[in-house]
């Protein structure tokens, strides 16, 4: 964004996905926030959520939200014809739905929400670490050393995924990665390719908040879709696979004017995105996040109904417990799984941070950094493939008891928040009429309005006595006076102690003024990577390892790029592409393979 670029303080964004502090961490990121797999083309209401049994804890689901979708038989009319049938317009399902026609395919898309983007028009920045794309080689970029090697690059990333990747799967990914990236700007995708931060990043262009940067990409892929003359049908949710023999030839959907069945003489490509908001497949495939997490994501319609369906017609499930962690989130204790968004980003800032017992929350050391008349801050020291600082917040707090940390701070929180960071929230933007983020609806652009939603219901409490504060969050109140005098002490004398990574002066904001404030924090889901086992070119197998003709899917629909058994992710935003790269780079390959086929 550019220096002169400004927002008022009373209209600030509150829902941004990477906070002004950390901003290093977040800009290695392949998207910011939930912004990262493909939208889904599948029905969009969750399964129900038990109630709690202990905080963070989840108590039983029936797991009937699990179950295998059995397929149907061929209907007596198809209603619908193509060579390929695109489940999903994320990024993944644009670029599968595009190159299948560059490649002379004819091309069905279903998607179940009413416009094309899904989670990636929320997305950020494409990474590639890989370094194959064209601009990438010419920064003579490459991890670990370019030029780039495959078996180099292969050795390099498995121990941070303990060694559990598919190497065939992985080095595919890679490669197709620059081809794919070169592809996309080949078509005219707004993108480029810089040298900020860590990496050779590559962005889209213009300004435009990095909560929706890539929306003009999403947009811009469907209109050329439309050009090419791929069929699109919107509010469509796919609801079973068309089997004939053991092939899948089809799917079954919902339209507006009722059941619809299209037919797919190549294959079906699923890029319906995870399973983040199905408690009872988090319960049976990821069951660290449905333990710890507070809330299910990145996105409302991420209900897993297409992998299910997979599984009715025998697909084998990859990268059991993984998923990405690297955004806290506010906890209301009631299991509800509403998708929350604007407030969290408040309880993020660097307050007071204790556990249950009181122990400090903190987490790396900060150095400070201006730009232009705003100021950030960075961890000191730490490589682009560390688990950063977004991530490394919500370990700390996925480790305490309880699966949860307390940010506690007072009355005068609005002045220290300009005090920690200007501006303390989010990045700046426009504020202009037609700004890309007042098109959303998944939060309100007024922080006041989130920050009052919160504490309406119960996400963030008030206090008058901080022993009344410590009874809202279920703690002891000598433990809570004890650590916030201890707190006071450190903000007077202008040194943080007794924490093995201390504060800023900056942060040193003491908690001495009614109304007090506190809110148990924990880790949200930013994507699941559990998913569908793929081989080498994205083709859906059984487990037997054997393809299921006629199916594809991309991440993350697919699961395993990460392993198995990654939690919180220990690389940039969960693989070797973030969120966003990934799901334009496995689309375009699943497609590349499906019309191959």
């Amino acid at each position: 964004m550019s220096d002169e670029m400004k927002f008022s303080r009373r209209g600030f964004l509150m829902g941004a996905g990477v906070l002004a502090v950390g901003t290093a961490a977040a800009s290695m990121m392949g998207c910011q926030s939930e912004s990262t797999s493909s939208g889904s083309g599948v029905a969009s209401t969750p399964p129900a959520v038990d109630e709690y049994k202990a905080p963070g804890v989840r108590a039983t689901a029936t797991l009937e939200g699990a179950q295998p979708i059995p397929p149907e038989e061929p209907p007596a009319n198809w209603d619908g014809e193509a060579d390929i049938v695109v489940v999903g317009t994320g990024g993944g399902g644009l670029a599968a739905a595009l190159l299948a026609r560059d490649k002379g395919a004819s091309v069905i898309v279903v998607e179940k929400q009413g416009e094309p983007g899904g989670s990636t028009q929320h997305a950020n920045i494409f990474v590639n670490l890989a370094g194959t794309g064209t601009e990438q080689k010419a920064f003579e970029f490459a991890v670990p050393k370019f030029p780039y090697d495959r078996g180099n690059f292969i050795r390099w990333a498995q121990p941070n995924f303990q060694f559990s990747i598919d190497d065939d799967l992985f080095g595919n990914v890679a490669e197709a990665a620059g081809e794919c990236i070169d592809w996309m700007q080949g078509h005219g995708a707004n993108l480029a390719c810089i040298g900020a931060g860590y990496i050779p990043q590559i962005v889209a262009k213009g300004e435009i908040h990095k909560i929706m940067s890539f929306k003009e990409i999403t947009d811009k892929f469907h209109k050329f879709g439309e050009e090419a003359g791929v069929e699109f049908h919107f509010d469509t949710p796919c609801s079973a696979f068309v089997v004939e023999g053991d092939r899948v030839v089809g799917i079954k959907a919902t339209g507006p004017d009722g059941e619809v069945y299209y037919k797919a003489n190549k294959g079906v490509i699923l890029c319906s995105g995870g399973i983040g908001m199905n408690p009872d497949m988090l319960k049976k495939y990821i069951p660290t996040a449905y333990e710890i997490a507070v809330m299910g994501g990145p996105m409302p319609y991420h209900t897993g109904e297409c992998t299910r369906m997979a599984l009715g017609v025998g697909a084998d499930m990859s990268g059991i417990d993984s998923w990405c962690a690297w955004e806290s989130e506010q906890d209301n204790e009631t299991g509800d799984w509403k998708y929350f968004w604007g407030a969290r980003q408040l309880t993020q800032l660097p307050w007071l941070n204790i556990d249950i017992r009181g122990k400090r929350c903190n987490f790396y050391e900060w150095d400070e950094f201006s730009s232009g008349d705003s100021v950030f801050y960075q961890q000191k020291e730490i490589p682009f493939y560390s688990p950063g600082e977004d991530r490394a917040r919500t370990q700390v707090q996925a480790s305490r008891i309880g699966h949860r940390a307390y940010a506690i701070f007072d009355g005068k929180f609005e002045d220290y928040m300009w005090s920690i960071a200007n501006p303390p929230l989010g990045e700046r933007r426009p504020t202009t009429a037609d700004d890309p983020i007042r098109e959303q609806s998944l939060f309100n652009t007024d922080w006041r309005v989130e920050f009052q939603n919160a504490l309406d219901d119960g996400r963030i409490k008030k206090a008058d006595t901080l022993e009344d504060l410590a009874d809202q969050l279920g703690m002891d109140p000598q433990v809570l006076t004890d650590s916030v005098k201890t707190w006071n002490d450190n903000c007077a004398e202008g040194e943080d102690s007794g924490t093995t990574y201390p504060y800023s002066k900056r942060f040193l904001n003491p908690v001495v003024e009614a109304p007090f404030y506190g809110s148990k924090i924990g880790p949200r889901i930013g994507k699941t990577m559990c998913g569908l086992r793929v081989d080498e070119d994205l083709r859906v197998v059984n487990n037997q390892g054997k393809p299921i003709p006629g199916l594809y899917a991309n991440f993350t629909t697919a699961g395993g790029i990460c392993g198995e058994s990654t939690y919180g992710t220990s690389l940039v935003n969960s693989s070797i592409l973030g969120g966003n790269g990934l799901s334009w780079t496995t689309g375009y390959l699943a497609a590349r393979t499906a019309c191959s086929d």
